[in-house]
């Protein structure tokens, strides 16, 4: 399916790769909403093209204002001693159990968890062989179970069993991930079909990261605004996974339960 989304105020956004969220005090979170467009009938256009091509045409405002999206915080998960110390987070993947692999940019290896947060393993060192990464940046697991990472460090994608074991490796001789990972060109879908869009905003003390989200028809129906020190990783299986450092400093990885309000279904 080939769907392309317009906004009024310019740009175009073609359906990508999973996410959205937000903070508070509790362990719920209630999204802050930027928009001052009270609900009503949505004002845009879908239509197809001679290639069977959907076009989305949104207004410049969303369709609902107010808190209609909050995430429920479900797991936390923050670095020991040694090899499982947090050095630098870069990406997140979960298998089909719901495992949960860190990959760690500094350490150069993946951090296994299982559903629960109890460690498991660690998999991969620094090296040239195979299986060792370079300076690896990405990390996605397959549909079939396979972990991949991409690894510009040695221009290689890497193929790992879930256990870690070395199956294979491809040249990399593109920008992998380009689309998928969330802070570049960034588009996350969750399981119902919404589409977040990442977007930056100058403010007075730098940028401000939010997204854009669509509903699965693509109308843009809302805008999140993400909280300092929080990037959200991946949406998987209705769950939002996020990289996150407290006051201190101290890094931590979260894992959220989705929830629409009533007025943003």
């Amino acid at each position: 399916m080939n769907v392309q989304l317009f906004r009024e105020e310019g740009g175009t956004m073609k359906r990508g790769a999973n996410l959205g969220f937000i903070t508070a005090s509790s362990c719920v979170l209630a999204v802050v909403v930027l928009c001052a467009q009270p609900e009503g009938q949505w004002k845009g256009s879908i239509t197809t093209d001679k290639n069977g091509v959907t076009i989305v045409r949104n207004p410049k405002e969303p369709l609902y204002r107010g808190n209609v999206i909050s995430f429920e915080e479900e797991l936390k998960i923050t670095g020991g001693e040694g090899e499982q110390a947090f050095r630098d987070l870069v990406s997140i993947g979960v298998d089909g159990d719901g495992g949960i692999y860190l990959l760690d940019g500094k350490a150069a290896n993946i951090k296994v968890y299982d559903g629960s947060g109890r460690f498991l393993r660690v998999i991969g060192r620094r090296g040239q062989g195979p299986g060792e990464f370079g300076r690896p940046e990405r990390l996605a697991i397959t549909p079939q179970n396979e972990i991949m990472v991409s690894d510009p460090g040695r221009s290689l994608i890497h193929f790992l069993d879930i256990e870690g074991h070395y199956l294979r490796q491809l040249p990399q001789n593109f920008p992998f991930f380009s689309g998928p990972k969330f802070l570049s060109n960034g588009a996350m879908v969750d399981s119902e079909g919404r589409i977040f869009v990442r977007r930056f905003e100058a403010v007075d003390k730098g940028d401000r990261l939010f997204c854009e989200v669509f509903d699965p028809q693509g109308r843009y129906i809302t805008n999140i605004v993400f909280p300092e020190k929080v990037i959200p990783a991946l949406f998987h299986d209705g769950k939002l996974y996020t990289r996150e450092e407290d006051e201190e400093g101290s890094p931590s990885v979260k894992r959220y339960k989705l929830k629409f309000l009533p007025s943003g279904k």
